[in-house]
């Protein structure tokens, strides 16, 4: 109402604010000689009120104009020698009295008239930004929601909503940690707690249920708001969902450390399994192994029915070996038709670890050697194949120096059953 009030000046026309300013002087006139006779003093009592209405409510103009007819009336019936202008000592003291306050009402008014409209000025622009940004961050394909330190979330727009599969009702007010994944939550809650006032951003990567169910990953840049004494006031995360990009590099990192064909271990994390394992035999008085393994008969199959058949078998040897060694153990395929099995540890002293690397190694070269059922041409065509193979040990303690001798024991061993007739299991004649 008093925002309507303040603004009638703007809403009325000119000539009927000077009109209405006319009638309110006349209704102080009247009121006036209403209530006291014209010697009964209080010449302005009733013309005061009136001169702040006019300027308050029809502007400078008519409040001036109210000013103006008051002053002349004033000093012409209520100020002796009465209805005449005589120009006594009181009387002009009065009237420029009158007229020194008219005048300072009249600019306290307008300024504050100003200020009301410049705040509402700036007030229907903050609105205006506000919703425009807000219409912005609703048009946005990344999840944005906002949030108090305590965690308690204060917005959310459409994406969040769609991505996450619940109406704004549903988060409003509630606790963003909900979303999170829980094994992900103090690696989230570590990178938040890093916002001050000198660091307004981190970014965190961590994992969270979509609207189906399944689990997804995404990137969420917080940026922290901060008062004028560096307290936290409001965090805004802006997230997009990187599932796709970790799927790709879970399966670079797959393909550096894995074969592709058989999804063994490769060279590679060979290598890394055994460094770990050698580190630990320092620790400890157990023994391992390490066995290189070469196909006797994969050539004739690559030859007769083309590489798919040998990837085939590759394969299904692959699936054999990780059969006949336990979990802790490692099957790696070192390339070609070789193979590595590590024995990770080994009971009993030298003698008793040689035996049991010996019952694993002829375990494995019977389970290779028997026969292979192959589906070719889109299981159309079985072949039947046989396929032994060579194996060469290499037993080893935490006194071996490094994996290349380990290595290259075995590989020698390997090369003795082929030259022994192969379908053979050799051990290396050093124990390190």
């Amino acid at each position: 109402m008093l925002n309507y009030l303040n603004e009638l000046h703007q809403r009325l026309s000119l000539p009927v604010r000077y009109a209405l300013t006319f009638a309110a002087f006349l209704l102080a006139l009247f009121i006036r000689l209403l209530i006291l006779p014209i010697d009964g003093g209080f010449s302005t009592v009733t013309f005061y009120p009136m001169m702040v209405v006019c300027f308050f409510l029809f502007g400078f103009g008519p409040g001036l104009l109210m000013t103006l007819m008051s002053a002349v009336t004033v000093h012409y019936i209520f100020i002796p020698p009465y209805r005449e202008f005589g120009f006594t000592k009181n009387g002009n003291i009065s009237l420029v009295a009158f007229l020194i306050s008219a005048a300072l009402i009249g600019y306290v008014i307008l300024q504050m008239q100003a200020y009301a409209r410049k705040a509402k000025s700036l007030a229907d622009s903050s609105k205006k930004a506000e919703a425009f940004y807000k219409g912005v961050l609703e048009e946005q394909t990344e999840y944005i929601f906002r949030f108090l330190p305590d965690g308690s979330i204060t917005y959310i727009n459409e994406s969040f909503c769609r991505f996450f599969g619940k109406h704004r009702e549903d988060f409003i007010g509630k606790q963003w940690m909900s979303i999170v994944f829980p094994e992900d939550l103090p690696s989230v809650k570590s990178e938040l707690s890093k916002l001050s006032s000198d660091n307004l951003i981190v970014d965190i990567e961590n994992r969270v249920f979509a609207s189906n169910g399944d689990l997804h990953w995404c990137r969420f840049i917080a940026r922290g708001f901060f008062d004028v004494n560096k307290n936290l006031v409001e965090i805004q995360s802006v997230g997009r969902d990187i599932t796709t990009r970790k799927n790709q590099e879970d399966r670079m990192r797959e393909l550096a450390f894995h074969d592709g064909l058989t999804q063994l271990p490769n060279g590679r994390m060979l290598q890394d399994r055994l460094n770990q394992t050698l580190s630990n035999k320092k620790r400890s008085n157990h023994f391992g192994a390490l066995m290189f393994i070469d196909l006797d008969n994969f050539k004739p199959l690559n030859d007769m029915h083309g590489h798919q058949a040998g990837d085939l078998l590759l394969i299904a040897v692959g699936r054999r070996l990780k059969g006949c060694v336990r979990e802790g153990d490692t099957v790696a395929r070192n390339g070609g038709d070789e193979f590595v099995v590590l024995i990770n540890k080994l009971e009993g002293d030298e003698k008793a670890s040689i035996a049991q690397a010996g019952i694993i190694a002829e375990k494995v070269r019977l389970t290779l050697a028997s026969p292979y059922q192959i589906s070719i041409e889109q299981g159309q065509k079985t072949i039947e194949h046989d396929c032994t193979a060579s194996i060469g040990v290499a037993v080893f303690s935490g006194k071996a120096r490094n994996t290349e001798i380990i290595l290259s024991l075995a590989d020698l061993a390997m090369y003795k059953a082929k030259d022994a007739g192969r379908n053979q299991v050799k051990f290396s004649a050093t124990v390190i």
